[in-house]
């Protein structure tokens, strides 16, 4: 039985040639990446061009075998070797579309990586820098409030404005003479907390610009950046610390807790139901306010900043914003050229189908007339001798 010759589509082998090439040269570009970080550069390129060749030379061989297999007819053996095949392309595939991904976007996706890391901080930190602001805010609070009791507490001294009972000095102005200490304790403790923290947010501060301007340290690799942010953010964490540990939480718990008394609990003081309304009316709503001061407070210092750590690549690769975009590139140059030759042997498989039913040539059909006519012309002719 004669051989077929095996032929390869002249156009075809070009076209995987180049592509495979390419493949192999963007998949073996990231390890190139990795290993000249250490500063072996000779050594690195040495090894990637050794691995770029080794990987186009398995993946070319899968291809030339895929187009022979494509001129196969169809055999139990011709499929077993179609699914060995398909092993190897599915494996060199998955190599390639991780390995190209990591090396058209490495570098943007890691700096993004770094950038998104660092934002989170700076946006816990300024959280809790904010956090201060509620306390130079009620300063001024606190002042109006103070101003306000002082004078309801001349006032109800002098002519019982506030309880309408007359003046002179009773249970209304010793509510009045607690809540005046109370604003002026609370005002001198946020004043002292006031001078402690300023230094340590200027401290802070510089620190959020230190951090800020790591990612564009373009003479950095992007190990050197994290091992310098690194040293940046424990810092930050320890300043960060200090000013939790100054947050006036216990000046406006004491705050909330003295000035919400219901007009029942005055008077029960003993206070008219005049004063008890106007002193529930006025300090009550102050309660509220520094109760949501207090929680508020509370919620900031359980923030923590999160410690530098070093990201795997796949939680690089996974959490760009443009991963749609580096994963549709990586897949055109991994699958490609393989989806080419899928078809191509798809296509072969129905030629080579096709042609084999022509080929077949059924068995003539015996006819029984034409069989008697020539026995008989036989006979006669057996006669006439």
């Amino acid at each position: 039985m004669k051989q077929k010759v095996i032929t390869y589509p002249p156009m075809m082998v070009a076209l995987a040639f180049i592509l495979l090439a390419v493949d192999s040269g963007v998949s073996s570009g990231s390890i190139y990446d990795k290993l000249a970080i250490s500063g072996q550069a000779g050594q690195a390129f040495a090894f990637t061009l050794m691995f770029a060749l080794v990987l186009f030379s398995i993946s070319f061989t899968a291809f030339l075998k895929g187009l022979e297999l494509a001129q196969q007819p169809h055999s139990t053996k011709r499929t077993a070797n179609l699914g060995v095949l398909a092993f190897i392309v599915t494996f060199l595939v998955a190599i390639s579309l991780l390995m190209n991904a990591w090396f058209i976007g490495g570098d943007p996706m890691r700096q993004e990586w770094l950038n998104s890391f660092i934002e989170d901080v700076l946006k816990d930190g300024k959280g809790t820098n904010a956090l201060f602001q509620y306390a130079e805010d009620e300063k001024v609070t606190l002042k109006t409030v103070f101003a306000t009791t002082n004078t309801w507490l001349t006032c109800e001294r002098a002519s019982g404005c506030v309880g309408k009972e007359g003046g002179g000095d009773g249970q209304t102005t010793l509510v009045l003479t607690n809540y005046q200490s109370t604003a002026d304790n609370a005002l001198s403790e946020i004043m002292d907390v006031s001078n402690e923290y300023q230094p340590i947010i200027e401290r802070a501060n510089e620190l959020y610009i230190s951090l800020d301007f790591i990612p564009e340290m373009k003479n950095l690799s992007f190990d050197q950046k994290l091992n310098k942010a690194e040293e940046e953010i424990a810092k930050l964490s320890e300043t960060f610390n200090e000013l939790k540990n100054l947050l006036p939480i216990r000046t406006f718990e004491n705050l909330a807790d003295a000035y919400d008394t219901s007009a029942n609990q005055y008077i029960a003081q003993g206070i008219s139901s005049v004063g008890s309304r106007t002193l529930f009316n006025y300090y009550n709503k102050h309660a509220d306010r520094y109760e949501a001061i207090t929680n508020k407070l509370k919620r900031g210092k359980l923030v923590h900043i999160q410690p530098m750590y070093k990201p795997s690549d796949w939680e690089i690769l996974t959490s760009s914003s443009n991963g749609l975009f580096i994963w549709l590139m990586s897949a055109v140059l991994a699958l490609f050229g393989w989806l080419m030759l899928g078809i191509h042997i798809i296509q072969n498989t129905h030629s080579i189908e096709e042609n084999e039913d022509s080929e077949y040539t059924p068995p003539t059909a015996f006819n029984n007339t034409e069989a008697v006519s020539h026995i008989s012309a036989s006979s006669a002719n057996s006669t006439k001798h």
